[in-house]
């Protein structure tokens, strides 16, 4: 994780960790015995967690996570020991600090796919209806990034004005 600091190009850069591949490994490691519902429930009120606006509710929404034993204490161990310790590369009150244009994924092709099957709802229908989904996908994804883009050029203007490789923003 420490890499990006050794080149010389990247020395500004903040290493953000996917939250997909995070949940990924903690499920591998901690689903044992638990049905998926359940499961889904619990990655929900994780998922909070990862997304608190602030240090102190990202400490005091994990306490409430832990506090509820939904999961078992190896597991609650294992998120703490390798999860938690480096809650400053995916926790949304660290990262929103850095431009990520709502990247929070390093598989942009899953999240692109995902956001497809989000708006398709369905695999049973006609190409026309599926290619005017797409299209409205399209667009709204399009004025997403637009939004993001304005967005962060307002929340990182101190943290990218001197950085030559977002001069174009500016």
């Amino acid at each position: 994780m420490n890499s990006l600091q050794h080149v010389p190009f990247f020395i500004n850069s903040f290493n953000i960790l996917c939250v997909w591949h995070i949940n990924k490994n903690i499920a591998k490691n901690c689903k044992f015995g638990i049905e998926q519902e359940d499961w889904e429930k619990i990655m929900k009120e994780l998922n909070l967690v990862w997304k608190s606006d602030t240090k102190e509710l990202f400490d005091s929404n994990w306490q409430a996570f832990k506090s509820a034993n939904r999961l078992p204490p190896l597991a609650i161990e294992y998120i703490k020991k390798e999860w938690i310790s480096h809650q400053i590369h995916f926790a949304h009150y660290s990262i929103n600090k850095h431009m990520h244009i709502d990247h929070l994924s390093s598989q942009r092709g899953e999240s692109a796919h995902s956001k497809l099957k989000t708006w398709l709802e369905t695999s049973t229908s006609n190409l026309l209806l599926y290619w005017m989904k797409l299209k409205e996908s399209l667009l709204s994804m399009h004025q997403t990034y637009n939004n993001n883009i304005s967005q962060e050029q307002i929340f990182c203007s101190g943290c990218i004005v001197n950085d030559p490789f977002y001069s174009f923003l500016t």
